[in-house]
């Protein structure tokens, strides 16, 4: 059973505060929140918070679980960023336990994050959501190996 973070475990993260877009704070899974402080320290990069327990999702979501977060870091391409946020899960560990989504559409192109598989829950997953039909992409979820090859398409068009 998941555990719920307290005022006193928010006062204990490194990178991340009470006061930032989680919807209820009290709400995120203190699990989630300590792998999500760790690859905050991973990455070396900033990372803004736009959604955790709230929003629209699918509804079995593991944001209204309090174990998923959108948001982007900051001073990095989006391609750059991908590429180094799967280096920094690879090299501690953690790719093969956690959902990982990127929207390259956003306004700031972001990420889904969720710790899935981390308590067997579901299997480890990797997505690319297209939205826009200027890149000659079809739209929608693409999941695993195709989500690859659009990255690739994505990379060598130069359209992220």
């Amino acid at each position: 059973m998941s555990k719920k973070m307290t005022r006193e475990d928010w006062d204990n993260l490194k990178y991340f505060s009470i006061a930032e877009n989680w919807g209820n704070p009290l709400d995120m899974d203190k699990d989630f929140m300590l792998f999500l402080d760790d690859l905050r320290g991973y990455m070396e990069l900033q990372f803004v918070v736009n959604y955790g327990t709230q929003g629209k999702h699918s509804t079995d979501s593991f944001h209204y679980k309090g174990r998923a977060v959108d948001g982007h870091f900051l001073d990095i391409t989006p391609m750059a960023c991908l590429d180094r946020l799967m280096e920094r899960l690879d090299e501690h560990g953690h790719r093969d336990k956690v959902g990982i989504g990127f929207y390259p559409d956003w306004y700031n192109p972001g990420f889904h994050i969720d710790n899935r598989a981390m308590d067997g829950t579901k299997p480890a997953t990797f997505w690319v959501r297209i939205e826009k039909p200027d890149y000659g992409i079809s739209g929608g979820y693409h999941y695993r190996e195709e989500a690859w090859e659009i990255i690739k398409q994505l990379k060598e068009g130069g359209m992220v």
